[in-house]
């Protein structure tokens, strides 16, 4: 969703630097501008484009989380091929975000990236699906490694 808000602002052309949004990691001064400050979450580009990123920082890091739990309680075959597809296509949409705004959101980048949101829902989808029907032992042993 913050995507689809990213490309409707524009918000990818107002920063063309990473990891720094001008120069700060955390652009304090140039965040919720709007009046009431939450229409900011929705219609302000700096602020779209900075929950964007951290979005992609929260996803980064719940799925090494839980590469770090199957590495601790390998998993059954289809959770982890499963895993396996997330984790190549997180790290491809990772790049691909970088490259995108660090060359000024040309449209064959930026569409490449809104692909791969589609291929990352997707596979998250899966995923999910592979942990439901996965033997419930094998869950409890992983949550307790």
């Amino acid at each position: 969703a913050s995507g689809g808000l990213v490309a409707g602002l524009d918000a990818g052309l107002v920063y063309n630097e990473w990891p720094t949004m001008a120069g700060k990691l955390i652009p304090l001064d140039e965040l919720y501008h709007l009046d009431p400050w939450w229409r900011s979450i929705f219609d302000h580009d700096v602020t779209v484009q900075f929950h964007h990123r951290m979005n992609a920082y929260a996803t980064l890091a719940l799925v090494a989380a839980l590469s770090l739990l199957h590495a601790r309680a390998p998993a059954p075959l289809q959770v982890t091929r499963a895993l396996r597809l997330v984790q190549g296509v997180v790290v491809l949409q990772v790049a691909l975000g970088i490259t995108t705004v660090l060359n000024g959101a040309p449209i064959h980048l930026a569409s490449a990236h809104q692909g791969g949101a589609v291929l990352l829902l997707t596979y998250v989808l899966v995923l999910v699906f592979m942990l439901r029907t996965a033997p419930p032992a094998w869950v409890m042993h992983a949550v307790k490694a």
